[in-house]
Parts: structure tokens; C-alpha cells; sequence
């Protein structure tokens, strides 16, 4: 059987080193064609069923069942999308199947390919951790949280407003609570039902978080420590990515697609197509190594083509697309947010009296070290593009709560213009003040009075009242 196989290669980054003969499988960054017998189109009768099994409170299993419904042998492909969200450090174990990640859809997959005899079926089980809970303690944490601070606000104007605050808190993560136990993974509950709940629990969750947030701003308007930022604030800007590398940054990273006539008698001419990474537009592609560039309108997807290329017997040829690494790029954030972190840090350490938005500054610095040290994957491919893009998310998390920090200095700032730290009067003491000002004021008044008519009637003592 002859056929025509281009296939995708990966390198290293600013380098063309060889590479290895792969399989004509489609894998992220993978492009394949090929012209073959139906020997490979029987490829789609193969069935793929996934369905998810309850395991433990800690994990899911998804059960992947593949099977031959023909009575001879054949090979069968699998390939099946991990849930959305799940990342490496999430799964338990692969059953037996390889781990993929796609470009593309920015998710992992597992897939294998094996032979099944006929009308053979073969299962595997993926363990992966439940990561579609809230956990308890960070539930009783905002909790204990906001009932900590209503102490400290207690003597002040805004304990009502902080008490209504406390109100929404309170019934909102009872709400969290009671739908987290009533779809549990257990018997009679399915997992999408699970995973849809999170989706709702979390949305609830960021209500608790700004309510949170709002009530930490009322403390730290006191001039207090609200003991904690756990909470947010709408005013926080969001997380800010560098959608183009820094104007110092000149990585570059190889699409290598290898075109291969495995025929030893015919020759072949065949058109080339290969999409680029969703993140790559056309001016980011420094050589298009013999090929044309374009851009697919509909979807907004730069890609490389070749019309009509003629392959002698056994020829092979390779093609080497030069593009911008757009995904190691991290490094100049890093540093800017290092920067921001222990500017903040000198700002609150010279007040003095909020201790723990220190430690969370400083937690933030030492995991801004942490990403600093990281070394990512030597290879431009898909794992190297996953890595970056993971990277890319843990540095968002962290810039969002350096950002809740950075918004929270205004309400430290005013409350540490006056140099007295006393707490305001309460409602009742202040109208007590002025009732004790009042009644002075009324007394003064009287014997003003007294005084006055008493010395007039001494200096003229002839004279009745009334000029009489």
C-alpha cells in the first residue's frame, strides 16, 4: 500500500535539531494526511465511551470503554477529553492510556492505540482528583473570618452595615454548604451533576468573597487589622497578561512539518495545510520555511499551506516554520509583580499595625520566587505550550490577590491621617455630648441673666424694673 504522510515535528526553542520518525497520529500540533485503503477508514466504526464512576469523596474515575463491534480484527484509536480544568497534578492515574494536551482546546486528553479482536471490548479507568468541591475549611474559614472582624467593629457606626454584610455571608455559604452535600459524589448522584453544581457554587462563592471583602474594607477604615484578606474588592483591577512579548524578548520557537511519499514506485501532489497555535497571528510568524502564509477569517487562525506539492518516490521533505515563542514570557511579570509586592510591603511595614496583610505580602513574594525558579520544558511542543499557559493562570491567582492588597491601601491611608487611635464615639454617647453641651449652654444662660439684672438693680437702686 502506498501512501502520503506529512507529519508535525517538534524542536527546541531558537533551534533545528533532528528529529525522530513518528506515527501518522493526530496529536496536538500534530498534522497528518495521508491516502490509504479503507484498512484505516474502519478506524470510525471503533466505539469511545466515557462515563464517570463514583470512587471516593476524594477522586472521580472516569470509565472509558472501548470496543470492536466487527466480527475481525482491527485497530481501534481512543482519544477522550479530560474535564475541563483538570491539569496534571490532578490525575491519580492514566488506566493504562497515554496523556495528550491540546493546543487548541486547552485541554488534556488520554488516548492509545490497540488492536481488538473481534467483538472484544476493553475498559480502562482514569483516577483523577475531585477537584469540583469547595473545601469545608475554606468555607469555615470565611466564616470565622467575618464573625472575627464584626467583634472589632463593634464600638463603630459600621457595625449595622457590617451586620447586614454578615447577614448575605452567612445564608449564601449555607446555601454552598447544603448543595455540596446533595450532590456529593455517591451512589445516585452523576458526576455532571457534581461538576454543575461547582459551576454554581462558585458564582455563589464570589458573592461571599466581595461581601468578605467589603466588610475587611469597613475594618480597615478604622485603622485596624481585619486579621485576613480573604475576602475581594470589585475596585481590583484584573489580571493582565503580556498578549506580546516584551520588546527584549526574541525567542522563537520551530514548527517543523515533515512531508513524507511513502510510495516506492508513484509519485504524488498533494495540497499541505497546517494550523498554527490559536495564539500565533501572522506577523508573529518570523519564516514560513517555504510555505504561504495565511489567516482562516471565520475562525481568526493563522496557518501555513502549500498548493499542489510534488513528491518523487520515497521523497521526504521538511518544512520549518519559525514563529515568536508567545508562552515563555513570563519572566518580565514576574519581576513586575516582585517589584509591586515589596513596594507594598515597605508602605504597610512603615505603618505598623496591620500584621497580616505583611505575612500575606510576604507570601506572595516567596511564591513569586517559586515561579522564578521554575524551569520549563526544553521542547517546543504541546507540553512546553501547557506549561507556560499553567504558569501563565498561577501567576493570574497571585496578581488577583496582590491587586485586592494594592486596593485596600486608600482605606489604611485614611485611616492613619489622624494620630489619635481612639475609637469614634457611639450614636448614644454622641447625642449624650450634646445634651451635656446643651444644658451647660441653658445654665450659663440663666446666670448670665442674674448676674446682669443684679448689677444693674445695685448701680441704680431707685429704679423699679421696667425703667418705672
Amino acid at each position: 500500500m502506498d501512501r502520503m504522510k506529512p507529519s508535525f515535528r517538534n524542536c527546541t526553542r531558537g533551534a533545528h535539531p533532528p528529529t525522530r520518525s513518528t506515527r501518522c497520529v493526530a496529536r496536538p500540533f500534530a498534522f497528518f494526511f495521508q491516502r490509504c485503503a479503507a484498512t484505516r477508514a474502519v478506524l470510525a466504526l471503533a466505539l469511545a465511551l466515557a462515563s464517570a464512576l463514583p470512587a471516593r469523596a476524594s477522586k472521580i474515575m472516569l470509565r472509558i470503554q472501548a470496543g470492536n463491534p466487527i466480527e475481525k480484527e482491527q485497530p481501534v484509536r481512543i482519544k477522550t477529553n479530560l474535564p475541563e480544568g483538570v491539569r496534571t497534578n490532578n490525575i491519580i492515574s492514566l488506566g493504562g492510556l497515554e496523556l495528550g494536551y491540546d493546543v487548541k482546546s486547552d485541554l488534556y486528553y488520554v488516548h492509545r492505540e490497540l488492536k481488538l479482536g473481534p467483538k472484544q471490548i476493553q475498559i480502562f479507568d482514569v483516577e483523577i482528583d475531585d477537584i469540583w468541591s469547595i473545601p469545608s475549611q475554606d468555607l469555615e474559614n470565611l466564616r470565622v473570618h467575618t464573625e472575627g472582624m464584626l467583634k472589632l467593629l463593634e464600638d463603630y457606626p459600621q457595625s449595622e452595615t457590617a451586620l447586614g454584610l454578615q447577614s448575605n455571608i452567612q445564608a449564601n455559604l449555607e446555601r454552598i454548604e447544603k448543595l455540596q452535600k446533595e450532590n456529593a459524589i455517591g451512589p445516585g448522584v452523576l458526576p455532571l451533576a457534581h461538576i454543575r453544581t461547582h459551576a454554581s457554587n462558585l458564582e455563589t462563592l464570589k458573592r461571599v468573597k466581595i461581601d468578605v471583602g467589603r466588610v475587611e474594607n469597613l475594618v480597615l477604615g478604622t485603622g485596624q487589622d481585619p486579621g485576613g484578606v480573604l475576602g475581594d474588592d470589585k475596585r481590583s483591577p484584573k489580571p493582565e497578561r503580556y498578549l506580546e512579548a516584551p520588546g527584549a524578548y526574541t525567542n522563537t520557537a520551530v514548527v517543523r512539518i515533515v512531508v513524507e511519499n511513502t510510495s516506492p514506485n508513484h509519485k504524488r501532489t498533494i495540497p499541505i495545510r497546517q494550523d498554527l497555535p490559536e495564539e500565533i497571528r501572522e506577523h508573529d510568524v518570523v519564516d514560513a520555511g517555504g510555505l504561504d502564509l495565511g489567516t482562516d477569517k471565520d475562525r481568526g487562525v493563522a496557518y501555513v499551506f502549500k498548493q499542489d506539492l510534488t513528491l518523487e518516490p520515497k521523497e521526504k521533505r521538511t518544512f520549518n516554520v519559525i514563529i515568536t515563542d508567545k508562552w515563555n514570557v513570563n519572566v518580565p511579570r514576574v519581576e513586575a509583580l516582585e517589584m509591586t509586592a515589596d513596594d507594598l510591603l515597605v508602605r504597610v511595614s512603615a505603618i505598623g499595625r496591620f500584621t497580616s496583610l505583611e505575612e500575606a505580602l510576604h507570601a506572595l513574594i516567596a511564591e513569586l520566587g517559586e515561579v522564578a525558579k521554575e524551569q520549563g520544558p526544553a521542547t517546543v511542543d504541546a507540553q512546553y505550550v501547557a506549561f507556560y499557559r499553567n504558569q501563565g493562570d498561577r501567576l493570574d491567582d497571585i496578581e488577583t490577590r496582590l491587586n485586592r492588597l494594592v486596593v485596600a491601601i486608600p482605606d489604611i491611608d485614611r485611616s492613619t491621617k489622624i494620630g489619635l487611635r481612639v475609637k469614634p464615639p457611639s450614636a448614644k454617647t454622641t447625642w449624650m455630648i450634646i445634651y451635656i453641651i446643651l444644658g451647660f449652654l441653658a445654665i450659663l444662660s440663666v446666670v448670665f441673666y442674674f448676674r446682669w439684672f443684679g448689677k444693674t438693680h445695685a448701680e441704680n437702686p431707685g429704679e423699679r424694673p421696667g425703667g418705672q
